[in-house]
């Protein structure tokens, strides 16, 4: 008769599932993408915005000119 934990294999020993290292460094690579990502995502968001004031120049350097013309 099999009484609790008796007969488990090697999968109850540690031998299925990731170690805690292997864990670790799974969650610095996850981190680490993050920042990236979020760092990306901020150049984003700043070149845009430089965009938009590119744009909003130019458009009002052409309708001044315009007005004169």
């Amino acid at each position: 008769m099999n009484k609790g934990g008796v007969g488990l294999g090697g999968e109850a020993a540690g031998g299925g599932g990731p170690t805690a290292a292997a864990a670790a460094a799974a969650a610095q690579k996850q981190k680490t993408l993050l920042q990236r990502v979020d760092t990306d995502i901020g150049n984003l968001v700043d070149n845009f915005g430089f965009l938009v004031n590119v744009a909003r120049l130019y458009s009002e350097s052409f309708l001044f000119k315009s007005a004169y013309v």
